[in-house]
């Protein structure tokens, strides 16, 4: 029942619209009334960027560094501990290593997938500067300071520690985990197209279980619309014109896309 109606299918739409609603703040600078707020507020967890939620305060842990760190870190933490029970309770039962391995392959997958979107956010607040005009002295001045850290200066070499331990983690998840994903992908074509299951392909089926035969590989695309509307729209100029301008147009041409080739899904 679950696999006619579509389940996979619908779980990741409905986790892509809150991820991109939880992103109206701190990407779009979007507050809503507080009657509407209140309610919605529940779907929050869905942008499963449990750090805001841990932590109200990020005063209390230190400078941005200890924030990007913790966001970036800790989902790979779950992986590794998910991943390494998966392992140990298949290899207890006899399973081979490499089986152990591949069916622990499912967990990460989904549990990155889910992250992905929030940990983007939290690493491109490194470089979203905000400009302030100085005109207590006799020739006034603009500095920029850090909007998610504002005691640190654009620029400066605070910044560039904050920037430089930003690009490590954005080299690991927004570049290397679809990277990671075309690769699996790559890798188990031939049994997705001929219908030939294999370890591989049932343990990546995530990916690519709702998409037809010839289009296995659209959650790429998919993460790519993600990626600019979550993240990538944090280095245009927030409540702009051309931020919402820039958002719709992305939008309208993913839905033109997906409408006008119906054989996707």
């Amino acid at each position: 029942a679950l696999v006619q109606f579509g389940f996979q299918a619908k779980f990741k739409m409905v986790i892509f619209f809150f991820q991109v609603w939880a992103a109206r703040k701190s990407v779009y600078g979007v507050e809503l009334p507080e009657e509407l707020s209140g309610w919605l507020s529940v779907f929050d967890s869905l942008s499963f960027d449990f750090g805001v939620l841990l932590f109200p305060s990020w005063a209390c842990l230190g400078d941005l560094r200890w924030r990007i760190a913790f966001n970036a870190l800790w989902p790979l933490g779950l992986m590794v501990a998910v991943c390494f029970a998966l392992v140990s309770r298949r290899l207890l039962r006899g399973r081979s290593m490499r089986q152990s391995l591949l069916s622990s392959l499912r967990a990460a997958i989904f549990i990155s997938f889910c992250m992905i979107p929030s940990v983007t956010r939290s690493l491109f607040l490194a470089f979203q500067c905000e400009a302030f005009g100085f005109d207590d002295t006799a020739s006034p001045k603009i500095k920029s300071y850090l909007t998610a850290s504002i005691n640190v200066e654009c620029s400066s070499d605070e910044h560039g520690r904050v920037v430089a331990l930003a690009s490590v983690f954005i080299v690991i998840w927004p570049v290397g985990m679809p990277l990671l994903y075309a690769l699996l992908l790559h890798r188990c074509r031939e049994a997705v197209q001929d219908h030939q299951p294999s370890t591989l392909s049932r343990a990546t089926h995530f990916l690519w279980k709702e998409y037809q035969d010839s289009y296995f590989w659209w959650e790429l695309v998919e993460y790519g619309r993600k990626f600019l509307l979550t993240g990538a729209l944090i280095f245009v100029e927030q409540e702009s014109v051309s931020q919402t301008f820039i958002g719709m147009s992305i939008s309208f041409f993913f839905f033109a896309l997906n409408a006008s080739n119906k054989s996707i899904y």
